[in-house]
């Protein structure tokens, strides 16, 4: 059920490792994006041969430039085609005419423009499918990898200062502007090194789940950087991103923008509660990305990978020469689900005795005292990071680093014990530029805030549980005229196997009603079941808590005028039930295809819409997580005296509605199981409802939705 990772496509390669760049649309009018990129090219050092393309100059940057692209003396590795959208499709079908198979078309003006321009993207597309050009863009800020001296984009970010030196980090970007600027000048303003910066465009051919597999495979790559406002094929990225936990290289997300395309108005509720967001949210989680809130976790993150700061487990130890300020990194680290385990007092009195006012334990708060016996530092943080429950350190030194005679002291004893124990350690605060410069080149960041800080230890820490699974779910076929139905009752049960059901009769008068309920046990439900109402109770079909055959028949005569009244349904008499009320769910996402929600049942998803989400398929592990990341979990744990239900029932019914939504998968569309009482009794919980909503194989009509 699962598939294999997305493989590198062999295309890709003159791509992102051209021996040859031929740029159509060269100039020498500086405001010209042809300009921009030649001359990016040149003075970055492109190791490779350039081939500028320009029918009006013969010469550009010392190099000859060529009348047109089928003049040029030799098939290059890859086009840059920099001239407006009218003639990129031309200048796409001149290349494939001269042989050259690659092509970065940075044009705007396609189907981010409207109509016209989807028309003339199609037009694009279609000519480098049909001549074999691996095609990245339109609309795409292009490639860098400064190794190389690649610098194929036009962004002038490029001619704004040198590079901070060799990085590690690759940002894939959906938005060129947030690729150029995030990417790549804010990203070198703070100090980090990029590897690659890359802006799949419209991706009309080459796609994010390419750039991504593609940066995967770079043992140079220490961490992928993804920008995304949206998939257009989900299930592509999934694989993607399974590559990248193959390959070992952590991704770090900021997805921007919100979709309303998840969020359909639906009979079930999950349906209504899954939005795309929250099933974003659902894949980075089981795929081990790292969803960062904004910008500034997003860059802390990118830094410390790059640092390579990188701790092997969630244990903290703070380090701090203010209460206050040891405070706030304790909150910090907490509220992000770091570990700050006690510790005990360095073994040698010493430093005890030489700052009394000194709070040895974690947080540990040195006071400014140890301004005065700086030469005490490198032994309590030598002691410190020799435990073994302590994976990294985040130091907050404020504005004390910032006077040369203490960095002088304490930064070379900060560097050694770094060193001497191999775990990451991150300054917070402010440093003169020469300490500063001395940290970073040890592999020891320096953020000014605190929150930085620990969100980069808390980005680049492991998880507490492996990722799970996935699978690549086959999408129903674009029918128009197939049959949507919604089942109810017994039928629907049926279809969903794994999940318990309470026993159910049907009935058709009073004596069996009654006969029913002394079966199963009073007190006893009626309802009018296969209506294909996702609502029973608010419109009427049910009647709880029938605990004498007067009630009974009372409740059944009603259920049955109904149903005469309206020509639909069975009356069933079932057993009361105790049990927490949860709900369980699924939903066919646009973008990843069937989702899988649990929640707390009554006022929890209704009001509260305390829900988890999760992806196909999906193993008792995360079915567990899943159910302990709820607010309300504490009501299955026996809150307040309560009995303690049996959650391995309900991880039970999660792990069956997954297998369910793949062995149906293209069928399948919704499912709403609610209420689903979990007992305090194991084996005992069940399901009390049930509707499906199907995708009907045979053609036949049934009822809408």
């Amino acid at each position: 059920m699962t598939v294999e990772p997305l493989p590198v496509d062999p295309r890709l390669e003159p791509l992102f490792h051209p021996r040859s760049i031929a740029v159509v649309g060269a100039s020498s009018r500086p405001e010209r994006v042809g300009a921009r990129v030649l001359r990016f090219l040149v003075d970055g050092g492109y190791d490779g041969t350039l081939l500028p393309v320009n029918p009006r100059v013969t010469e550009l940057h010392g190099l000859p430039c060529h009348p047109s692209i089928a003049a040029l003396p030799e098939v290059p590795d890859l086009a840059v085609i920099a001239v407006d959208a009218a003639h990129t499709t031309e200048a796409v079908r001149e290349l494939a005419a001269r042989g050259g198979r690659t092509a970065i078309c940075m044009a705007a003006g396609f189907r981010e423009s409207g109509p016209a321009g989807a028309a003339l993207e199609a037009e694009l597309a279609d000519a480098a499918r049909e001549t074999g050009v691996t095609l990245m863009g339109p609309n795409s800020a292009g490639v860098r990898h400064p190794a190389r001296g690649l610098f194929a984009t036009f962004a002038t970010d490029v001619a704004l200062g040198a590079l901070p030196g060799p990085g590690s980090v690759a940002v894939v970007s959906q938005s060129g502007g947030l690729a150029g600027y995030l990417g790549a000048a804010v990203t070198k303003a703070r100090g980090i090194g990029y590897r690659w910066v890359v802006d799949p465009g419209n991706e009309a051919d080459v796609d994010v789940a390419d750039c991504l597999a593609m940066m995967a495979h770079d043992p140079g790559v220490s961490v992928i950087g993804l920008i995304t406002e949206g998939f257009a094929d989900g299930n592509r990225v999934r694989r993607a991103l399974a590559t990248a936990q193959e390959q070992g290289t952590p991704v770090v997300a900021l997805k921007i923008g919100t979709s309303e395309a998840g969020a359909r108005a639906a009979a079930s509720h999950t349906g209504a509660l899954a939005g795309s967001d929250e099933v974003y949210d659902a894949v980075f989680r089981q795929h081990g990305v790292l969803r960062a809130r904004d910008e500034h976790e997003f860059l802390a993150a990118l830094r410390c990978y790059d640092a390579g700061c990188v701790p092997q487990g969630r244990g903290v130890a703070v380090f701090s020469l203010s209460g206050g300020v040891a405070t706030l990194l304790t909150d910090l680290c907490v509220e992000r689900d770091l570990d700050v385990p006690p510790l005990p007092p360095p073994p040698d009195p010493t430093a005890a005795e030489a700052l009394p006012a000194a709070r040895f334990d974690n947080p540990l708060d040195l006071t400014g005292q140890i301004g005065s016996r700086p030469d005490l530092l490198e032994a309590v943080l030598d002691h410190v990071l020799g435990r073994a429950e302590v994976h990294s350190a985040v130091l907050g030194f404020a504005y004390m680093l910032q006077a040369k005679h203490i960095s002088d002291v304490f930064v070379p004893a900060i560097v050694r014990v770094g060193a001497a124990h191999g775990k990451p350690l991150i300054i917070t605060g402010l440093a003169n530029a020469e300490a500063e410069k001395e940290l970073r080149t040890a592999g020891i960041p320096v953020e000014p805030l605190a929150i930085d800080a620990v969100d980069a230890i808390a980005a680049a820490a492991p998880a507490r549980v492996g990722a799970a699974t996935h699978h690549e779910p086959a999408r129903p076929p674009d029918n128009p005229t197939r049959a949507v139905v919604v089942e109810t009752g017994p039928a629907a049960a049926g279809r969903l196997p794994g999940i318990p059901f309470v026993e159910s009769r049907t009935v058709s008068d009073d004596d069996e009603a009654r006969a029913a309920a002394g079966a199963l046990g009073w007190p006893v439900v009626a309802k009018l079941e296969g209506t294909g109402d996702a609502h029973k109770t608010e419109h009427g079909l049910v009647r709880a808590g029938l605990a004498d055959p007067v009630a009974l028949t009372e409740a059944y005569r009603d259920l049955a005028a109904i149903r005469d009244r309206n020509g639909v349904g069975d009356v069933v008499v079932q057993p009361m039930l105790d049990g927490v009320e949860t709900v369980l769910g699924l939903s066919d996402d646009p973008t990843f295809g069937p989702v899988v929600m649990v929640g707390l049942g009554g006022v929890f998803v209704e009001t509260l819409g305390d829900v988890a989400f999760g992806l196909p398929p999906i193993d008792r592990d995360q079915a567990a997580r899943m159910i302990r990341s709820l607010k309300g979990f504490p009501l299955l744990d026996g809150a307040r005296g309560r009995p303690t239900a049996c959650v391995d029932d309900l991880v039970d019914a999660v792990v069956a509605l997954s297998d369910a939504a793949l062995d149906h998968r293209g069928r399948l569309l919704e499912a709403d199981v609610n209420p689903f009482l979990v007992s305090s009794v194991p084996g005992r919980s069940a399901a009390v409802d049930v509707l499906l909503t199907w995708v009907d194989s045979t053609g036949a009509e049934g009822e809408g939705r």
